[in-house]
C-alpha cells in the first residue's frame, strides 16, 4: 500500500500514553509516572527540538522526533527547528527541548537519576529534558509529554509544565527471544489467510491484517535470530475464535477484550500499538491505518531488541502506547452518532481522502438515524440530497463552513429475509466524510429533477460492436438534448485487425451519432458532447478506450465532456486482489490528468448509493458502490462496480414529461457479492425494463438479481461467439444463470454486442422503446433481427 502522503501523515502522528492527570500541589502518580505538583510556565517561542544522535540513525525514531515537533506546533502554533545533537551546536543558555540521551549535560543528569528501566521529564533552567533509559522508553516519555502537557497550551506558545516527571523500575515485557519464546499471534477469523490460483473472479490473496502478522513474525525472527529459523516450529497463529492464550499478540480488529479496549481509545483515522497487562496489541479501525502503524512497529522491533545472556530478545515496557494518524486529510471532526446500542464497527479508506464510518448495533434504526440527522442540522450542516428506497435512507450533508461533506446512509436490508444467503447483513449506518478539496459534489444543475433543455432528438441506446476475441463493454445513451452518456468504453481486441484501436472506433461511432442528430459535421462548433461518462469499475476492458479516447481526441476541441461518474477503490480496500490495473482510476492525480486532456475539462462526481442525478430527460439512481460491501472485504476485482439505474423520460413540446419512464439497470461486472447485497437491500424494487447482463454473462450476478429485475430487454456486452458459448450447457460457470435470465417470462428482446452497433430508439410520442426500428448507429441503416446478435427471446428460447 503506497501512502502518497506518508511524510505528512508521519508529521501528524499523535503520541499518546497513560491516563489523564489530576494535578495538585503535591506529587501525584499519573499512570506509571510520578508527577510533581510544582509547575513552570515555559514560553517556547525561541526553543528548538534536539534529539540524540542515535535517534538520527533510525528512521522510525527520527520520524517520531519530528512527529512530536509537529504535535507541539499543532498545540502552540509554533513550529520549532528539529535536528540531532550531532548537527547543532549550542550554548548552555540556548532554550532547547532535548529528546533522548543527547550530548547536553542536562540529558545525562536526568538520565542517570532514573532507577532501573524508566523515563523522566524535567525542566532544567531553559532546557526541557525528555529521556528514557532506552530509546523505547524515551518514546514513552515523549508520548507522556504529548498527551499530558500539550493539550492545555496557552495562547502565544506558553506551556504549563510540572517541574519533574519520573517513572522508575518499569516492568519490561518480553515479546520474543532467540529461544523461540513468542506470544500466540491472533487474527480475525473472517480473514483470508492463503493465496490460491483460482480464476480472477474469486478471492486470490491474503487479507492485509494476516499479511501484517507475517511481516511481524519475519521481523521478530530476523531481529532475534530465533531458532524458529533453524527448523523449529513456526510462530503459533490462530483466529480469534480460539480460546484466548495467556500471552497474545493481536493484529487488527479481533474479538479480544484487551484489543477492543485499545481500539476504542483510537479515532477513526488512527492506529495504535499497545502493551497492556502483558498482551501486545497492534490495531486500527481500517487496513490503511493498520498498514501505516505496522510499518512503524516493524521499525521499533529492531530498536526494542537487546542482547541478553542467552541471546537476543525484544522487550517493551508495560503500558507502552504509540498511536498515529494514518491520513491527516481524512475528516474526523464531525458529530458522530450516539446512543445505546450504536457502535463504531470499523472505518474504511474509500479513496479521494474519504473515510467511511460503519456503525452497527441494536440501537441502529430509522429513529436513531433521524436523531443523528437532526444533530447534524443543529450543528449547521446543510442537506444536499435526500432519498428513501425500501426502508433504507440516504442523505448528503455539507458542513456549515463547506470544508467537507458527509454522506449519511441507513441500510435497512428490508429484503434479506427473502433469501437464504450465507452472508448476513446487519442494519447499519454508513457515514462517508470527504474534504471539499478532494471531492466535487453534484452542482444544482445535476440535482434538479426539472431539467430545462431544447429537445433535439429522441432517446436511444447504442451498444458498440465487439469483435471476435474481444473483451469489454460499451454503451452510448442518447439524451433528448443531443448529448450522450457513455458507459465504460471497452478494452482491447485480441488477434483481430484493429487491435488496440478501439478508442478510434468509439470516437467514430460518437461522431456518427452526433452527425445523425445535428445533420452537421463534427467540429469544434458542433462537438461530440458527452454529458457524463460512467466508469462502472476500473478494469482494463472497461476503461481502456476511455483513457485512450481522451488522450487522442480530447485536445482537439471536437469533444466536450461535463462529468465523469464513478466511485473507485483505494489500494487498501482491494489489498487481496493483487491486480494493478483495477487501481488506475483510483490512483492519486490520475483523474486530474484525464481532466487536463479534454478542452474545458470535466468534473468527477464520486457517487454513493441512494443518490440521484439528472441530465436532460434522464434520471440516474445509484444503487450500490463497492464500499457498500463493508464489512465484507473485497473478494475479487469484480466486487468494485458502481451500479446505476437509468430512468429515461420523454417530454412534449411544452417540456412536460409524457408517460412512464423507461428504466435500464446497468450492473457492470457485478458478481455474487454485489448481487446479493442489492437483492437484500432492494428486492423487487430492482424491476426494470432493461438490464445489462453482469460481467458479460460470465460468472456475474445470480438468478435472484435477474428475477427481481424482470426485464423485457437483456443487453449482453459480449461478441456473438461467446454469447453462444455462454448459453451452452458446456459453459458450467454461468450457463444456468444465463438460461434463467433469457427464459424469464418477462424477457422479450436480447441484444448482443456483435455484428452491428445496434441502436434502439425510443418513440418521440410515447417515449417507449421502438423495437421495430433498431438501426446501426454507425451507418444509420435499419437492422433486421437475425437470431444471432439481436432477436426476440420468445422465438429462440421459449
Amino acid at each position: 500500500m503506497k501512502r502518497t502522503k506518508l511524510i505528512t501523515a508521519l508529521l501528524a502522528l499523535l503520541l499518546l500514553c497513560g491516563c489523564l492527570p489530576l494535578f495538585s500541589a503535591c506529587a501525584e502518580r499519573v499512570g506509571v509516572a510520578k508527577v510533581s505538583g510544582k509547575r513552570v510556565e515555559v514560553d517556547i517561542e525561541d526553543y528548538s527540538v534536539v534529539f540524540a544522535e542515535d535517534f538520527g540513525k533510525t528512521q522510525t525514531l527520527t520520524e517520531q522526533s519530528h512527529a512530536l515537533n509537529a504535535r507541539i506546533a499543532s498545540a502552540t502554533g509554533k513550529l520549532l527547528t528539529c535536528t540531532s545533537d550531532a548537527k547543532t551546536r549550542s550554548k548552555p543558555t540556548d532554550p532547547e527541548i532535548l529528546l533522548g540521551l543527547t550530548d547536553r549535560a542536562e540529558s545525562r543528569e536526568v538520565h542517570d537519576a532514573i532507577k532501573g528501566d524508566g523515563f523522566a521529564i524535567r525542566v532544567e533552567g531553559n532546557k526541557i529534558v525528555i529521556v528514557g533509559t532506552s530509546q523505547l522508553l524515551t518514546l514513552q516519555a515523549m508520548s507522556f509529554f504529548a498527551e499530558h502537557f500539550l493539550g492545555n497550551a496557552q495562547e502565544g506558545g506558553v506551556l504549563s509544565l510540572p517541574e519533574r516527571v519520573k517513572a522508575d523500575r518499569l516492568d519490561m515485557v518480553l515479546l520474543a527471544d532467540s529461544e523461540g519464546n513468542t506470544p500466540v499471534f491472533v487474527y480475525d477469523a473472517g480473514l483470508s489467510t492463503e493465496y490460491n490460483t483460482e480464476p480472477v473472479y474469486v478471492h486470490h490473496g491474503q487479507d492485509y491484517p494476516y499479511t501484517a502478522l507475517e511481516e511481524v513474525e519475519n521481523a521478530i525472527t530476523t531481529a532475534t535470530g530465533s531458532k524458529q529459523n533453524k527448523g523449529a516450529s513456526k510462530v503459533q497463529m490462530t483466529s480469534d475464535e480460539a480460546e484466548a492464550a495467556e500471552r497474545e499478540f493481536t493484529m487488527g480488529i479481533v474479538k479480544r477484550e484487551t484489543s477492543t479496549a485499545c481500539l476504542r481509545e483510537l479515532e477513526g483515522n488512527e492506529y495504535g500499538f499497545f502493551v497492556r497487562d502483558g498482551q501486545f496489541v497492534m490495531t486500527a479501525w481500517n487496513d490503511a491505518a493498520l498498514f501505516d502503524g505496522n510499518q512503524v512497529l516493524l521499525g521499533l522491533l529492531k530498536d526494542a531488541t537487546v542482547q541478553t545472556e542467552t541471546g537476543k530478545a525484544i522487550f517493551f515496557p508495560e503500558g507502552f502506547k504509540l498511536t498515529g494518524i494514518s491520513n491527516p486529510d481524512w475528516v474526523t471532526d464531525f458529530p458522530k452518532p450516539e446512543g445505546e446500542g450504536i457502535l463504531l464497527t470499523n472505518t474504511l479508506d474509500t479513496n479521494d481522502n474519504s473515510l467511511q464510518y460503519y456503525y452497527t448495533g441494536e440501537g441502529v434504526g430509522p429513529a436513531s438515524y433521524e436523531a443523528y440527522c437532526q444533530k447534524l442540522a443543529d450543528a449547521g450542516y446543510a442537506l444536499l440530497t435526500d432519498n428513501e428506497i425500501e426502508e433504507s435512507l440516504f442523505r448528503t450533508y455539507v458542513a456549515k463552513d463547506k470544508s467537507h461533506s458527509l454522506y449519511v446512509a441507513y441500510n435497512a436490508f428490508a429484503h434479506q429475509g427473502e433469501y437464504d444467503y450465507s452472508w448476513k447483513y446487519e442494519k447499519c449506518f454508513r457515514i462517508v466524510s470527504s474534504p471539499a478539496d478532494s471531492v466535487t459534489l453534484p452542482d444544482s444543475t445535476l440535482l434538479d429533477p426539472n431539467q430545462t433543455y431544447k429537445r433535439k432528438t429522441v432517446s436511444a441506446i447504442t451498444t458498440m460492436e465487439i469483435l471476435d476475441n474481444a473483451a469489454g463493454m460499451c454503451y452510448i445513451i442518447t439524451l433528448e438534448d443531443g448529448r450522450f452518456v457513455v458507459f465504460d468504453g471497452g478494452g482491447i481486441n485480441y488477434n483481430v485487425e484493429g487491435a488496440g484501436d478501439e478508442h478510434t472506433k468509439l470516437w467514430n461511432l460518437l461522431r456518427a451519432r452526433n452527425e445523425q442528430i445535428t445533420a452537421l459535421p463534427t467540429s469544434s462548433s458542433n462537438p461530440v458532447h458527452i454529458a457524463a461518462w460512467v466508469i462502472t469499475h476500473s478494469h482494463w476492458d472497461h476503461y481502456h478506450a476511455f483513457t485512450n479516447l481522451l488522450s487522442g481526441y480530447g485536445p482537439s476541441g471536437e469533444l466536450r465532456m461535463d462529468y465523469l461518474i464513478g466511485n473507485f477503490p483505494s489500494e487498501s480496500a482491494i489489498w487481496p486482489v493483487s491486480e494493478d490495473g483495477i487501481l488506475l482510476m483510483g490512483r492519486d492525480y490520475n483523474i486530474a490528468s484525464f481532466q487536463s486532456k479534454v478542452t474545458g475539462g470535466f468534473k468527477y462526481i464520486k457517487v454513493h448509493a441512494g443518490q440521484k442525478l439528472y441530465l436532460a430527460n434522464l434520471e440516474i439512481e445509484v444503487l450500490t458502490t463497492y464500499d457498500d460491501l463493508n464489512p465484507y472485504r473485497i473478494d475479487a476485482q469484480n466486487d468494485t462496480n458502481t451500479v446505476l439505474r437509468f430512468s429515461m423520460y420523454t417530454t412534449n413540446e411544452s417540456g412536460q414529461r409524457v408517460g412512464e419512464p423507461v428504466t435500464s439497470l446497468w450492473a457492470g461486472d457485478s458478481n455474487k457479492r454485489q448481487s446479493r447485497h442489492m437483492c437484500a437491500m432492494y428486492g423487487s424494487y430492482l424491476q426494470s425494463d432493461m438490464v445489462q447482463m453482469a460481467h458479460h454473462g460470465n460468472i456475474g450476478c445470480e438468478k435472484d438479481f435477474y428475477t427481481n429485475a424482470a426485464a423485457t430487454v437483456l443487453w449482453f456486452p459480449i461478441f456473438v461467439k461467446h454469447f453462444d458459448l455462454f448459453l451452452s450447457p458446456a459453459w458450467t460457470a454461468s450457463y444456468e444463470v444465463n438460461k434463467h435470465a433469457v427464459t424469464l417470462p418477462s424477457t422479450k428482446y436480447i441484444y448482443v454486442s456483435g455484428t452491428w452497433d445496434i441502436t434502439l430508439p425510443f418513440s418521440a410520442v410515447t417515449g417507449q422503446p421502438d423495437y421495430d426500428n433498431i438501426f446501426d448507429g454507425m451507418t444509420g441503416e435499419k437492422i433486421a433481427y437475425d437470431n444471432k446478435a439481436c432477436f426476440n427471446s420468445t422465438e429462440r428460447f421459449q
